[in-house]
């Protein structure tokens, strides 16, 4: 049961990442407002999520280890609806 469970989570998340490709595709070096909602304290970077439209991104590693929780302006990199990524930078300010 517990497999069956892991195996529809991953194609719910594979879901939502592709419509969240779809969403930004074409739309790369836009700026967007977001909040850091996870952090990798190992490589760098982490999750941003947007208010609008409601997507959810890697962003790049900066200098420094991004803040959990705070606001961040972001530069859309990539959406590739075919590898379902959306990946974000840090905008310039």
């Amino acid at each position: 049961m517990a497999r069956g469970d892991q195996r529809a989570n991953r194609l719910d998340s594979a879901d939502v990442s592709l419509v969240e490709a779809v969403v930004l595709s074409g739309r790369e070096g836009d700026v967007f407002d977001g909040v850091v909602v996870d952090v990798n304290e190992h490589h760098g970077g982490g999750i941003v999520q947007l208010a609008d439209p409601a997507v959810r991104g890697r962003v790049e590693a900066t200098s420094g280890p991004l803040p959990l929780g705070d606001r961040l302006r972001v530069r859309l990199l990539e959406a590739d609806v075919e590898r379902r990524v959306v990946r974000f930078a840090p905008a310039s300010r």
